[in-house]
């Protein structure tokens, strides 16, 4: 798996959505990986706490979390084979 994916949307015209162009170039870019085979298991993939370093498995542990402490910046961790 690559180390990082950067995605550049270019700044829409006026008038256009800012939120519709960036909402569709999302869709895009996951149906793009989809189809490459690439999926997150939201259910135990690793997570860290990046507010106090706090890691956890699954979406639900680390929403748990969050309902206790109030923090809301989380990040994943990559797995061994991601390198």
């Amino acid at each position: 798996m690559p180390e990082a994916y950067i995605t550049v949307f270019q700044l829409e015209p006026p008038g256009e959505s800012t939120y519709a162009r960036v909402l569709q170039g999302a869709k895009d870019m996951a149906e793009k990986l989809k189809e490459a085979g690439y999926n997150v298991d939201t259910a135990m993939f690793n997570i860290v706490c990046e507010q106090c370093g706090r890691g956890f498995i699954g979406e639900k542990e680390a929403i748990k979390h969050a309902e206790a402490t109030g923090h809301t910046a989380f990040g994943q961790i990559p797995a061994k084979e991601d390198g």
